[in-house]
C-alpha cells in the first residue's frame, strides 16, 4: 500500500506520456463509433501538464481537500479522455494514492477502480484496491481483486502484510464462491510456502473442493498441508479418504512434526531476532515434548536487544508459549508468573486480551476463583470467540464460587453461542458433571458438517503431561465421555480416533 513514494517514481512517466505528440493516436476506437480522431494541441497539453504538474506538487499535497480538487481539475479536462490509457490509468492511480494518504478510502476504492477498468497493469493499483475495499467492509469485491492479482503477479504476494490476507479470509464468508476463488488463487500462487503458517487455509480449500466433488483439486490443496494439527485432521475425517495414503510417510504426524521444527529452526537461525518466527519455533518445540528447550528459546531471544527485533509485537506470544512450555513441565507455579506478565503488555497495540483469558484459565485450573476472575477485569473488546473464552473462565470461576446464578448466566450464553466453539460449551459440560448432555453435544457436533472437523481433533488421543487437580478432573470425564458407546459409535460413523506420538498441536 504505497504512499507519496510512488507519485515520485511515476511523475515523469506522466509528463513524457502527456507531452507526447498525437496522445489521441492510441486511443481505441469501436467499429461503430465515429472515425475522427481529435487532435490534442500545444495549448490543451501545456494545460494538462500544468495541471498534472500541480496536483502531484507539495502545495496540492498538504491539504486534503486542494488535493483531490487538484485531481478533479486534471481528469475533467476536456483532453484527459484522448490520453493513452496508460497515461489515463496512471492518473486515476496517483489520484487514489493521494486520497489513500489522506485517509479518504471511498475515494481511493473509486480512483483504483478507474484506473485497473482503464487497462492498469500495475500490481500496487490491484492491492491497494483490494485494501481499500477491505477497509470499507466490501469484501467479495476485495476478496475478487486480490485473487486476480495473485493470477497475474504472485510474485508479489509475498511482499503483502499476512495480516491483511488471513484477516480477507476470516471476514469473507466461509462457503462463499469469493473465499474459494481466493484460496485457490493463493495455493495456486504458491503462496504461505515460506513461513510455514498457511496449512489451515488450504485444509480448508480442501474440503471445500470435497464438498464440491472436486476430487483432484481438493488432492492438490492437500498436497500443500505439512502441519501436524491439520494432518490429524485429515487422517481422522472420513469426508478425505482416498484422496491420499494413511501409511504414507507424508502424513505420519509426529515424523512431519518433527520436520516442521527442524524446518522452523532452519528460518530461525537466519533470522534470530524475529520473534514471530521464534514462536513458531517455541510451538512446534512443544509439539514433540521438548519443553525444556522451548523455554530456553524464549529466554535466550528475549535477552538479545529489544530495539533490533523483527515483529516485537510477538513478545507477549512468545512469553505465553514459555507459560505454555512451563506448565508442561509441571512448573505450575512459574508458568501462572510468566503469563501474569504476558497479560500485562499490549496484544496488536490495544489493551491485552488473549493472555489475560488465558491467566484466568489457568487460575481456574488450579481452583482459584477470585484470581481467575480478577484477571479478566481488564478485558476490554473482545473478538465473538474471545467472548466466548471469557464466559468459559466466569462460568468455571463463578462454580467455584459456588455462585450458581452467576455460573448459570454464563452457561447461557455457551450454549447460545455454541456453533462459535463446540470445545468451550464441551468444557462448560463437563465442569457441570452433565455426561450425558456432554455426549448427546458431541454426536451433534460430529454430524454438522460445519462443527465435525473441529471436534474430531478434540476427540484424539496425544502424549500427556501431569495437569493441575481440577485441569485433571475435567480431563478425567473427557476421557471417560469417549469411552462411551454412543460417542464411539458417533466417532466411526464419521471420521476415526487415533493415538499421535505428539503433544496436542
Amino acid at each position: 500500500m504505497q504512499g507519496i513514494e510512488q507519485r515520485f517514481k511515476t511523475m515523469a512517466m506522466l509528463l513524457a506520456l502527456v507531452a507526447a505528440p498525437a496522445l489521441a493516436a492510441d486511443v481505441p476506437v469501436p467499429a461503430d463509433a465515429a472515425t475522427e480522431v481529435v487532435e490534442v494541441t500545444p495549448a490543451q497539453t501545456a494545460r494538462m501538464q500544468a495541471r498534472l504538474n500541480f496536483a502531484i506538487s507539495p502545495d496540492a499535497s498538504a491539504d486534503r481537500t486542494t488535493s483531490a480538487a487538484a485531481f478533479d481539475a486534471l481528469l475533467g479536462d476536456p483532453s484527459f479522455p484522448e490520453l493513452p490509457l496508460e497515461a489515463q490509468a496512471l492518473i486515476y492511480s496517483l489520484a487514489g494514492t493521494a486520497a489513500l494518504d489522506w485517509q479518504d478510502q471511498a475515494r481511493a476504492r473509486d480512483m483504483y477502480l478507474q484506473a485497473i477498468t482503464a487497462n492498469s497493469n500495475d500490481s500496487e493499483d490491484w492491492s491497494n484496491l483490494s485494501w481499500v475495499e477491505y477497509r470499507l467492509h466490501e469484501y467479495d469485491a476485495a476478496g475478487a481483486h486480490m485473487a486476480e492479482l495473485a493470477r497475474r503477479w504472485p510474485e508479489v504476494l509475498d511482499g503483502l502484510h499476512d495480516s491483511f490476507l488471513y484477516g480477507l479470509l476470516a471476514k469473507l464468508d466461509g462457503t462463499s464462491p469469493a473465499r474459494l476463488d481466493l484460496l485457490q488463487s493463493l495455493a495456486s500462487a504458491g503462496w504461505g510456502a515460506a513461513d510455514l503458517r498457511a496449512d489451515h487455509l488450504w485444509l480448508d480449500l480442501a474440503l471445500l473442493r470435497v464438498q464440491r466433488g472436486e476430487h483432484d483439486l481438493a488432492r492438490a490443496a492437500i498436497e500443500q498441508i505439512a502441519a501436524p494439527n491439520e494432518l490429524v485432521q485429515l487422517r481422522s475425517d472420513r469426508r478425505f479418504d482416498g484422496l491420499f495414503d494413511l501409511q504414507s510417510p507424508r502424513f505420519d504426524v509426529a515424523l512431519v512434526a518433527r520436520q516442521r521444527l527442524e524446518r522452523l529452526s532452519t528460518l530461525a537461525a537466519a533470522s534470530p531476532l524475529d520473534l514471530e518466527l521464534a514462536d513458531d519455533v517455541a510451538r512446534a518445540l512443544r509439539v514433540v515434548g521438548e519443553f525444556e528447550r522451548s523455554v530456553s528459546l524464549v529466554e535466550a531471544t528475549l535477552q538479545l536487544d529489544a530495539k533490533d527485533f523483527i515483529h516485537p509485537e510477538a513478545k507477549v506470544w512468545l512469553l505465553n508459549s514459555k507459560a505454555m512450555a512451563l506448565e508442561g513441565l509441571g512448573r505450575f507455579d512459574e508458568a501462572l508468573a510468566v503469563m501474569q506478565l504476558a497479560s500485562t503488555l499490549a496484544e496488536d497495540g490495544s489493551v491485552n486480551v488473549s493472555q489475560s483469558i488465558n491467566l484466568g484459565e489457568m487460575h481456574c485450573a488450579r481452583g482459584n476463583w477470585r484470581k481467575a476472575l480478577a484477571a479478566l477485569e481488564g478485558v476490554g473488546e473482545v473478538s465473538d470467540y474471545g467472548r466466548m473464552a471469557v464466559h468459559s473462565v466466569r462460568h468455571c470461576a463463578r462454580l467455584r464460587q459456588g455462585d450458581r446464578a452467576g455460573a448459570d448466566e454464563s452457561f447461557d450464553y455457551l450454549q447460545e453461542h455454541r456453533a462459535l466453539s463446540t470445545t468451550l460449551y464441551l468444557k462448560a459440560l463437563l465442569h457441570e458433571e452433565r455426561m450425558d448432555d456432554a455426549a448427546a453435544s458431541l454426536i451433534g457436533a460430529l454430524d454438522s458438517g460445519k462443527e465435525r472437523a473441529e471436534t474430531l481433533g478434540m476427540v484424539q488421543d496425544y502424549l500427556r503431561t501431569r495437569l493441575p487437580a481440577e485441569a485433571e478432573a475435567i480431563e478425567a470425564r473427557r476421557r471417560a465421555l469417549l469411552l462411551r458407546d454412543d460417542v464411539g459409535a458417533a466417532i466411526e460413523r464419521v471420521g476415526r480416533r487415533q493415538h499421535y506420538g505428539i503433544h496436542e498441536p
